[in-house]
């Protein structure tokens, strides 16, 4: 298949779902995330709008936020840890909105 059908039919899996992640369309087509990634912003730059969902990354981190002081120490320090690395994922705005929810749920 060439890069334009490949392109197509990455488009029409995405539409047929409600949510679908790379992880599933590279499983499917046989080929890299990274290759869906690179498809996916192809897609983004001829104006296809496709919408992520970094707010799944937040809620986590919220979440861990919620059971850190719940549990004992070591299991408060491996959350934290995981949340430290769910943070550096996170695109900058979307470190803002989850400080500005957490804020406003105090």
């Amino acid at each position: 298949m060439n890069r334009t059908g490949r392109l197509l039919s990455v488009l029409l899996q995405m539409q047929s779902r409600r949510s679908v992640r790379a992880e599933d369309l590279a499983a499917h087509f046989e080929t890299s995330k990274r290759a869906i990634h690179r498809g996916i912003h192809v897609l983004r730059e001829t104006g296809v709008p496709v919408v992520a969902q970094p707010w799944i990354a937040a809620m986590l981190v919220l979440g861990a936020e919620c059971v850190t002081g719940s549990f004992d120490a070591q299991y408060g320090a491996a959350v934290s840890a995981a949340r430290g690395k769910i943070e550096a994922l996170l695109r900058p705005q979307t470190r803002d909105d989850r400080a500005l929810f957490r804020n406003a749920s105090r």
